[in-house]
């Protein structure tokens, strides 16, 4: 119920702020495949209600980078530090124009997946051939429903390669001409994070009778083994700097330390020829914590205003559901509540990020900031649990010190008091 409350919460918010038509949200235990939050908004006047997140499938856009990416590392066609030509952003394949939102000209192939290029990801593809990218897509769960206990959900749609033209080849490789789910896409995240296992998601683990016998249903399941530890650490590796550098640096918090992928998926015009260009499903799909992946998760907008790229949409929408997640009593999820070897922990590829304890004192731009203070002086958070109380805090724009879990019982600074420009109140539990 945490996790459900707090995903409703962060879409509804920034619903509110973009005017997307609909967004959707699904997060995943991944040490026991079962689902910790299933959330879909409607936006406007929308009444149209269905878990969207199971039962819709959509073109996935630049989330389906995973497929070529991993296809040519496990398959050893391509080495990380390989160079590919992604042509200052134009290429002309087959007959048809193929364009990156960045013009790059020369990439390492982890590059292609860090700076999210479409080009790089077609001629990844193109190299591999369609029988491997098809059989990439079905080992990571594309074209075959999850199994997961709830009824609707769709397969998805993945067409046999026999069909597929030299330009679908191209364009299957950055998340067109075939249709997923976002539990789907979510799942195949997960192959990464769990260290190269597709997990079965579900929502129930067991029902329990009146007289308090219990029948499980579910339990973790491994359907199959996708990458091997190599391909593995390559990806993670990929995913960590997406967030750190690449596309999607507005997930970048570090206090819960997230690694994933965006996507911008351009929307069909009504009635078919073609696509809008300015309406787009803007998405990230990642796991966290980053160097030790508990949750692997995606974020969904379809037609936000504003802009229509997951960086900028959905990857902050996943990093507040993160860091409000690990914040919990007992979820050990942030840098400070974790255990750690020496002065700096490091991410698998060898990147160091600097350890930030909670209680440091962090700047907030001011565009963010909202007014502090209240009528009669300082908020009182103190009778709250710690929760509601992280809650209010943010919503009035401060940082917060934690210390204790529970009911809160005081706070620094006290309540009523004038502390005009202060940006960070101390929070004591009962419980400390």
């Amino acid at each position: 119920m945490n996790m459900q409350e707090i995903a409703e919460d962060e879409l509804q918010a920034k619903l509110d702020s973009c005017g997307a038509k609909w967004c959707t949200a699904v997060f995943v235990d991944l040490q026991t495949g079962g689902i910790l939050a299933c959330a879909t908004l409607e936006g406007g006047e929308g009444q149209w209600r269905r878990c969207r997140a199971i039962a819709d499938e959509n073109e996935p856009g630049s989330t389906a980078k995973l497929i070529p990416l991993s296809t040519v590392f496990q398959e050893k066609i391509f080495e990380p530090n390989d160079i590919v030509d992604v042509e200052g952003g134009r290429y002309s394949y087959a007959g048809h124009i193929i364009r990156d939102d960045h013009a790059h000209g020369l990439l390492h192939c982890t590059e292609i997946g860090v700076y999210s290029s479409n080009i790089g990801a077609a001629k990844l593809g193109i190299r591999a051939g369609s029988d491997l990218i098809y059989k990439y897509l079905l080992q990571f769960g594309f074209g075959a429903r999850t199994g997961v206990d709830f009824p609707g959900e769709t397969p998805g749609a993945v067409r046999k390669p026999e069909t597929w033209s030299k330009h679908e080849l191209a364009i299957t490789c950055f998340g067109y001409g075939f249709m997923a789910s976002a539990l789907q896409i979510a799942c195949a995240y997960g192959v990464v994070a769990t260290g190269g296992d597709l997990i079965k998601p579900y929502f129930a683990t067991k029902v329990v009778s009146p007289d308090s016998s219990e029948e499980v249903l579910n339990s973790r399941t491994v359907v199959r083994k996708v990458l091997g530890p190599r391909t593995v650490q390559i990806m993670d590796g990929i995913f960590k700097d997406v967030v750190q550098i690449g596309t999607a640096k507005k997930a970048i918090d570090e206090l819960c330390w997230i690694a994933g992928k965006t996507g911008t998926a351009l929307r069909t015009k009504e009635g078919g020829g073609g696509y809008e260009t300015g309406k787009a499903l803007a998405s990230f799909t990642g796991y966290f914590p980053a160097d030790d992946p508990r949750i692997v998760g995606i974020v969904m907008y379809d037609k936000p205003h504003g802009s229509i790229y997951g960086g900028d949409i959905s990857a902050p929408v996943f990093k507040n559901v993160a860091r409000r997640y690990g914040m919990l009593p007992g979820n050990n999820m942030l840098i400070n509540s974790r255990p750690k070897s020496g002065k700096n922990a490091q991410f698998a590829n060898g990147a160091e990020a600097k350890v930030v304890n909670l209680t440091e004192k962090r700047t907030i731009p001011d565009k963010t900031m909202k007014k502090a203070l209240i009528t009669g002086g300082f908020h009182d958070f103190t009778g709250q649990t710690m929760r509601d109380a992280l809650r209010s805090a943010r919503n009035l724009g401060l940082e917060c010190k934690i210390n204790g879990s529970g009911i809160v019982m005081s706070q620094n600074p006290p309540a009523g008091m004038d502390t005009t420009g202060v940006q960070t109140v101390e929070l004591i539990g009962e419980t400390e």
